[in-house]
């Protein structure tokens, strides 16, 4: 048994060796660990949206600072 092989024992596995000789190993999860894949990924993705807004308004902010409104379009 090789250091891959006990990393996964006890574990159903399927795949396929590929016409290079590649093995494309597909571990099959439990209900479990793919709501748990689900659920990280959801709060990877919030994470990522909410450091994007972040970032849009620092922008923002930073270009509102470097370039303020001209006070004369702002005259009636």
């Amino acid at each position: 048994m090789n250091q891959n092989d006990s990393r996964s024992a006890g574990r159903p596995v399927r795949g396929y060796a590929d016409t290079t000789g590649h093995s494309h190993r597909q571990e099959i999860l439990t209900r479990e660990q793919l709501q748990a894949m689900g659920q990280r990924r959801k709060d990877a993705e919030q994470k990522l949206e909410r450091h994007q807004l972040e970032a849009r308004s620092r922008e923002s902010l930073h270009d509102t600072i470097l370039n303020p409104p001209d006070p004369a379009h702002n005259r009636p």
